[in-house]
């Protein structure tokens, strides 16, 4: 009798988290829009109580000043400071019942890292998705009008946002080249077309890394485009990890390193313009640093190593894995970044780090 009990118990709590919940009826009118995918999403008419699934997007509500319609985040947002204090729902998997349980008007997430079965799962019980793109440094302040749009607000921080992004451009006499480490084991970093890229050309730097998206990176890749500055986030990266891939590859010693505020280089989203303006500082401080390279791949029996003024790389030519760089897909077919697994260890948004599996599908 008891397990009948129980098994009656959990039917019922199934059928109230697949058919319906109280904001679809407390809403008649219903609108429809499109998001940064293309999806169709279905909106209430008003919306009140809004649950964001990246930091930098909760970054972005509160900046359009919409923030006191948070009724949750997920458990990587922390700021501004009163974010900490909202209920969690998750990290890289939400949590659906939790979500359902506030009962949210509208449920935002970026393009990059969402569970493949979030959208599905959100559908069933009438909660709609919003995909915001924030994938380049311009896309920010266009998801910050969108957004304002989207919830009813008026709001100057997106003209506010370019503006302060324009005072950070600068042209240098030298582009330092930048490599901007994202993940050290295994070696993952900011690649071309990027918000990271974005900025270091903003500050009139050169990125390092020649090809497009967050590229899993081999040592001799490294050495073959050796950079003038290396950065790393300071939280997920150890200034021994940095170490360690300047002792495998010497000619790397001639940069500088520096450690660099996690969530400020990390999130797209309203503080990029802080980021430009430190990134500035950094590349104002490399003075005599930056220099040309010309080198040669030399083949040998302890492995291949490349030699020149700036660089030599000795480890065994079984370690030498080339560059992987994985696409990033949108969202809703085959994903982007805030998906800090191994196809991108962005931390978007940011404190997420890289774990095996899974898609990066809404």
């Amino acid at each position: 009798m008891k397990r009948a009990r129980t098994r009656s118990a959990s039917i019922l709590l199934l059928c109230a988290l697949s058919c319906g919940r109280a904001p679809v009826e407390r809403h008649t009118r219903q609108e429809t829009t499109r998001d940064d995918l293309g999806r169709t999403v279905v909106l209430p008419a008003h919306l009140d109580r809004i649950v964001t699934l990246a930091p930098n997007l909760t970054e972005i509500v509160y900046a359009i000043g919409a923030g006191n319609r948070l009724v949750a985040t997920d458990d990587f947002s922390d700021e501004p400071a009163v974010a900490k204090l909202l209920p969690k729902v998750g990290g890289m998997q939400p949590n659906v019942e939790r979500i359902v349980t506030l009962e949210p008007d509208l449920v935002l997430a970026t393009t990059n890292g969402n569970h493949p079965n979030l959208a599905p799962a959100l559908a069933a019980v009438h909660i709609p998705l919003y995909v915001v793109r924030t994938d380049r440094l311009d896309e920010i302040p266009r998801a910050m009008e969108r957004l304002a749009a989207l919830l009813g607000v008026s709001s100057a921080a997106a003209p506010e946002l370019r503006a302060a992004i324009a005072r950070q451009h600068r042209s240098r006499a030298r582009s330092p080249r930048v490599l901007f480490v994202v993940w050290a084991d295994p070696l993952y970093v900011a690649g071309r077309k990027t918000f990271s890229d974005d900025l270091i050309s903003l500050t009139g730097g050169t990125n390092a890394v020649t090809v497009d998206g967050w590229p899993q990176y081999s040592l001799e890749s490294l050495v073959a485009e050796p950079p003038d500055l290396i950065l790393y986030p300071s939280k997920p990266v150890s200034r021994a990890q940095i170490d360690k891939l300047i002792e495998l590859s010497p000619g790397l010693a001639r940069a500088k390193v520096v450690a660099v505020d996690e969530n400020l280089f990390t999130r797209p989203g309203p503080r990029v313009a802080r980021a430009a303006e430190e990134l500035n500082r950094i590349l104002d401080g490399l003075g005599g640093r930056v220099a040309g390279w010309q080198g040669r791949w030399v083949a040998g029996s302890q492995g291949r190593r490349v030699v020149g003024r700036r660089a030599k790389l000795n480890v065994p030519a079984s370690h030498s894995a080339g560059v992987k760089s994985p696409s990033l897909p949108a969202t809703q077919s085959p994903s982007d970044p805030v998906s800090q697994r191994p196809s991108d260890p962005r931390p978007s948004d940011p404190r997420r780090q890289p774990e095996k599996g899974g898609r990066d599908d809404a």
